[in-house]
């Protein structure tokens, strides 16, 4: 399916130049005249890349950002930008945009642009489909135990799968140390942390 993107700009001439630059690489293409006409778009259809000028009467290129971070949080925007409104779009990089571009552009360099954009967009997808996936295939809530000493175990490694201690499970052969190792890495990865140090399996002679 082709990616959908939002063009944003109150200059004509350069807005159907944006388009007629991203047609070329099929992707579908929205064109909105002001801020207002973009949140409306945005309001009713769902987009993997918003194109914005910062400089606009009416509602302008910041409110448009804030409004993509609330009704398309998926999407990644570009900013574009005049010489006058660089510091603007650095400071929505700070916040959120995924980079920006100056006016009047090259039009290979929007391209690659753009790519660039919805490659990260793409990856960020995979990642959560992989994550809520993996959440939903080693969840505690498949497992049987349901003792209070389960739970607590289920409760430690919730906490400890956070942090950056290296983690040593150890026990005999057949013991399922290698499932509790997924628990720790799955766990970690649905809650966006980071294990900085190895999982260790050591297993005991009998």
């Amino acid at each position: 399916m082709p990616k959908q993107i939002l063009v944003v700009d109150d200059d004509t001439t350069f807005r159907e130049f944006v388009v007629e630059v991203l047609q070329r690489q099929n992707y579908t293409v929205d064109a909105a005249e002001n801020g207002q006409r973009a949140v409306e778009y945005m309001e009713s259809k769902s987009y993997d890349l918003v194109v914005s000028d910062i400089r606009m009467p009416g509602l302008d290129g910041k409110e448009v950002f804030e409004k993509s971070l609330q009704l398309q949080p998926q999407a990644r925007v570009i900013m574009l930008t005049a010489y006058a409104s660089l510091e603007d779009a650095v400071e929505l990089m700070h916040k959120g945009a995924f980079y920006y571009i100056e006016k009047p552009c090259d039009p290979d360099r929007l391209e690659i642009l753009v790519q660039r954009a919805l490659e990260n967009q793409q990856l960020q997808v995979e990642n959560q489909h992989l994550r809520t996936e993996l959440k939903t295939r080693y969840d505690f809530g498949n497992m049987v135990g349901k003792s209070k000493t389960m739970l607590e175990i289920f409760d430690h490694v919730a906490t400890v799968a956070q942090s950056r201690s290296t983690v040593l499970i150890q026990g005999q052969s057949g013991r399922a140390k290698n499932w509790w190792r997924v628990q720790f890495i799955t766990t970690a990865h649905a809650s966006m942390a980071h294990l900085s140090n190895s999982i260790v399996l050591r297993c005991l002679k009998t």
